[in-house]
């Protein structure tokens, strides 16, 4: 919407039409205003004038959507982190220079754009002065400005630092966002809960106890899990060897020993409506296709610690303990050796072992009455090849926190580890059920001297394990039911964290926000300029021609067409540094010569 006032033959006064190639973009607003601008000739011929809305609109638009962007995905990342969508991540992982090119490009193209925004906001500055007088020193240093150059004259120093400024800027942009854009690896920590037994619970203690004096225990304990007591002892001797092993049990993978915990499965909030006892849970949500194999576990769970201490002892009907060897021999001639010992009194236990050939045999006899509690006594009775074996042994079975860690494809790989802020806690009959594999009748696998220990801590806390995971949270004597409640004082609530190492951004203090200051600044900078332009094109009343609204000041071609109009006759009389550098201070604007357009010294 304008108004006209006579119209001049300004079609062919104004800057040529070959030149208006240089604008892409309206570089007007739509809105005219009528008047006479004194400073663009004082003829009666009027044109059409704007304020020239569209490119600062523009301008401070694109800027402030950039900073919109980036600063909203900072405060995301200061409040709680990002994660990059699961699939992406996947690929980003498996293709690390597909995501190093990824959002390389992305930073380069937002760059790009701010100064690109940059360079339009000073050349709609420079417009703006050119409405009136302005040094020539003004025009030429605005016009390296706006392409980010670098102003080395040793008389400008505030033309200098600015440029100095500027540059430096515009060479950190695309670094600065390169690596804030760029997602890291990085660990997503969500908490977990669950349910165990509560060792220390006397219900607990309770039940064991009637169940160790009933007998099913040692019947469990004496199948076909007695190989696997056997390996968890060569497991954790070996181990001390340099030689870790893993063991086997009930769907998990232990490393070098079980600590005597209960596994616990782990399973998504998100699939069930409650938890179910002897398992895990997350109590926050995991991200959005989360696979379990992605996951690590972090819990502290209750276990058995067994402190071993071994002396070499000469056994026999004079030490104490007291052990008794006899032998008888069968129908088809083989020789049975038995080894005992009274245990104090108590019904004594024994080991027996069958042999063809010399006597080479080695007896590992446990001395304590069911229902007791206390250090649990050892004989490892070696006679013939083994004679130097003979120790005794005295195992003493607390209960003790563990940390324990859970990794692979079902979350079945364990790795646990004593707790050391926690204090041991007397087992009672927990210890008697987790050293009740010592008074089973076999031959054990032949443990090294120095080794011994290890062996013996191996197999009881992994007895331990085999008791609390096979037998009783199995058992319906507990009366736990399919789910039990919980308050149940047998059971207790266990606390761990499932870690996701993905990719995505974390807040790491001033430095995540320090590398966005030059596109803060580009940005701050380019809005202000437009704003002072604007407010100086409001106090210079009805706006600028049109035709002057389209010049552009880093067009060379442009400034050329205005300097040939005339209006510079005789302002140098060079090209020489010295004559250019005398026309430094010398004003000029763009106003009427001879009939057109152009630059007119004032």
């Amino acid at each position: 919407m304008y108004k006209e006032r006579a119209t001049n033959s300004f079609a062919s006064s104004s800057f040529p039409p070959s030149h208006c190639y240089a604008m892409t973009h309206s570089d007007v607003s739509g809105e005219f205003e009528k008047g006479h601008n004194s400073r663009f000739g004082s003829s009666a011929a009027t044109e059409r004038t704007t304020r020239r809305l569209t490119w600062p609109f523009f301008i401070v638009t694109g800027q402030v959507a950039i900073l919109i962007g980036v600063f909203t995905l900072l405060s995301s990342v200061h409040a709680r982190g990002q994660l990059v969508e699961q699939s992406m991540a996947k690929l980003f992982q498996g293709n690390p220079q597909l995501k190093s090119f990824t959002f390389s490009l992305i930073a380069t193209w937002i760059s790009i754009f701010s100064s690109y925004l940059f360079t339009q906001a000073i050349r709609h500055a420079l417009l703006v002065a050119l409405t009136r007088p302005t040094s020539l020193s003004t025009l030429s240093h605005g016009m390296a400005l706006a392409k980010e150059s670098l102003i080395i004259q040793n008389r400008h120093y505030k033309w200098v630092l600015m440029s100095i400024v500027i540059f430096g800027l515009s060479l950190g942009q695309t670094p600065g966002l390169t690596s804030f854009l760029t997602p890291n690896d990085i660990d997503f920590v969500v908490p977990v809960s669950g349910r165990e037994f509560d060792l220390t619970s006397p219900a607990l203690q309770n039940v064991t106890r009637t169940l160790i004096a009933s007998g099913p225990v040692l019947s469990f304990l004496d199948s076909s899990l007695i190989s696997l007591i056997d390996a968890s002892g060569q497991a954790s001797a070996t181990s001390k060897s340099g030689y870790p092993m893993n063991i086997g049990f009930s769907g998990y993978t232990h490393n070098t020993t079980t600590r005597g915990i209960l596994p616990l499965a782990f399973v998504d909030a998100a699939n069930v409506s409650s938890s179910a006892p002897f398992s895990l849970s997350n109590t926050s949500p995991l991200p959005p296709d989360t696979p379990i194999s992605e996951l690590t576990l972090a819990v502290t769970q209750q276990g058995l610690r067994a402190n071993v201490s071994c002396t070499e002892t000469a056994l026999g009907e004079n030490s104490n303990p007291q052990v008794l060897l006899t032998n008888s021999t069968t129908d088809d001639g083989l020789t049975q050796w038995n080894a005992s010992t009274p245990c104090s009194g108590t019904p004594s236990s024994s080991s027996q072992y069958t042999s063809t050939g010399a006597l080479g045999v080695l007896f590992m006899l446990g001395c304590r009455e069911a229902v007791s509690s206390g250090p649990f006594l050892l004989a490892v009775y070696g006679q013939g090849d083994y004679n130097a074996f003979s120790h005794v042994c005295t195992i003493d079975v607390q209960i003790q926190s563990m940390i324990a860690n859970y990794s692979g494809a079902a979350l079945s790989l364990l790795s646990t580890e004593v707790d050391p802020s926690s204090a041991p806690v007397d087992a009672s009959a927990l210890a008697v059920a987790a050293t009740a594999a010592m008074e089973i009748g076999n031959g054990q696998t032949q443990p090294l001297d120095t080794l011994l220990e290890a062996y013996l801590q191996g197999v009881v806390e992994f007895t331990g394990t085999a008791v609390l995971t096979g037998f009783l949270s199995d058992n319906t004597s507990l009366g736990l039911g399919s789910n039990p409640a919980a308050d149940s004082d047998m059971l207790h609530t266990v606390t761990g964290t499932a870690v996701l190492k993905t990719l995505g951004y974390e807040y790491k203090g001033f430095t995540t926000f320090a590398v966005l200051i030059p596109t803060l600044l580009i940005a701050v900078i380019s809005i202000g300029v437009v704003i002072a332009a604007q407010i100086q094109i409001h106090n210079n009343g009805p706006g600028m021609p049109l035709s002057v609204a389209r010049f552009d000041p880093n067009e060379p071609l442009l400034m050329m067409a205005a300097a040939s109009a005339g209006g510079l006759t005789g302002m140098f009389h060079g090209i020489e540094d010295a004559d250019v550098e005398k026309g430094w201070g010398t004003k000029i604007m763009l106003g009427q010569v001879n009939g057109r357009h152009g630059f007119v010294q004032v």
